[in-house]
């Protein structure tokens, strides 16, 4: 892959690569576009490269489901992963916080009292002015 003529390794080297925009550019507009597309280039390039480790992984039915055996170097901590698709790919990310748990929320509020809270419903709400605004 080449940026401007020099190959991606030397595009880690942002300098030389400036360099040679400026030198084919001598507009100063023209000089601070091109640095914002660098910037992104060098940016997009530094992604790729965190994103080269694979590896093969074997499938195998569990019961009814498909199930990957990752290895060794791609565990996840915990015991859930989630699962998203993108195109063809399927991506697994580590869960970073558990799941909101609703039923153990609602027996929280429960043993709280929540029961005893308006007991006869909402009060009557009085009449909203109209601000005239149409939507």
């Amino acid at each position: 892959m080449h940026i401007n003529g020099i190959h991606h390794k030397s595009a880690f080297r942002s300098h030389e690569v400036m360099r040679s925009i400026r030198n084919r550019f001598r507009f100063k507009e023209l000089s601070i576009f091109l640095s914002i597309g660098l910037i992104q280039s060098n940016r997009n390039l530094l992604q790729e490269a965190h994103l080269t480790a694979k590896g093969t992984a074997k499938l195998f039915m569990s019961g009814r489901s498909q199930a990957v055996r990752l290895p060794k170097e791609f565990r996840f901590e915990g015991s859930q992963v989630r699962v998203s698709k993108i195109g063809d790919k399927v991506i697994l990310e580590p869960m970073e916080n558990a799941p909101f748990d609703v039923t153990a929320w609602r027996a929280r509020l429960r043993a709280l009292g929540a029961a005893d809270f308006l007991p006869e419903g909402r009060p009557e709400q009085p009449p909203t002015p109209d601000d005239g605004a149409a939507f």
